[in-house]
């Protein structure tokens, strides 16, 4: 796509996804869903202790993970654990700052991430 149309379906796509985040907070905060039913999940602990994040997994879902899977997790731990990311998000390429996004998601950040950082 040409500049102009790459930009403006960036914006949309962005606007759009926030849009999402914001129906499901006023959903959330409005018990329009049973949260019994739902795990929100950080992307830290994800990375930091994915073991006992697939144990509490577990257990929310009410299943008992066989030795095979229990192998995985244990490998995936170690994986995540000593997991270096090279890439870098260019927040500028997409006509965003980091900011905004801040701006734009503070209910987001507010009530799910608690004392996470943002």
């Amino acid at each position: 796509l040409d500049e102009k149309k790459r930009k403006q379906f960036i914006q949309r796509l962005y606007l759009a996804l926030v849009e999402l985040l914001k129906r499901f907070h006023y959903d959330w905060i409005n018990n329009n869903i049973d949260k019994n039913k739902v795990m929100i999940v950080h992307f830290d602990r994800m990375m930091n202790d994915f073991d006992g994040l697939m144990n509490d997994i577990m257990i929310f879902i009410d299943k008992t993970p066989s030795e095979a899977l229990l192998d995985d997790i244990k490998k995936t731990a170690n994986q995540q654990k000593n997991f270096k990311s090279k890439h870098k998000y260019d927040l500028d390429k997409f006509g965003l700052t980091e900011e905004q996004i801040k701006n734009d998601c503070s209910i987001i950040y507010d009530t799910f991430l608690n004392n996470h950082e943002i």
